[in-house]
């Protein structure tokens, strides 16, 4: 079952994004994911991480803007149903934006499972490599 709670800086700070979640960071910015995390901790006023049992298995949070970011742990194999209903439940009703790699296919399954509206392939980021924008709610 998973539990949503708000992770203590330790534990932000200490969690490894997926690799597919790094080679995303990686396209969008020139900065070390140490970097990365204490930005999205410090700019962040919603941050969350999911736990499944002791096991942080996401940190995901909104910006100030209305940006959802959502990391994902390389540990997790799979991920229970309880973290989708859960996922589900958290962006109802709420008006969110954000961007995807579009070789992250499990974040673009995830953000359309989620309702979101996937924009047409755009060049992003430091190299130009192809991210789709997902609105969600008036954006």
């Amino acid at each position: 079952m998973i539990e949503i709670k708000t992770p203590s800086y330790d534990e932000f700070m200490s969690f490894t994004p997926s690799h597919a979640n790094i080679l995303e960071i990686s396209e969008v910015c020139n900065a070390d994911i140490q970097t990365v995390m204490n930005v999205l901790y410090n700019a962040s006023e919603v941050k969350f991480g999911a736990y499944d049992g002791d096991i942080l298995v996401c940190l995901f949070g909104i910006c100030p803007d209305n940006e959802l970011w959502l990391f994902f742990s390389d540990k997790v194999i799979y991920l229970p149903m309880s973290f989708y209903r859960v996922a589900k439940k958290f962006t109802k009703d709420k008006n969110l934006h954000g961007k995807v790699y579009i070789e992250n296919k499990f974040a673009i399954e995830l953000v359309q499972f989620l309702g979101f509206k996937l924009g047409e392939p755009q060049p992003y980021g430091l190299n130009g490599n192809l991210f789709m924008d997902f609105t969600k709610g008036g954006q």
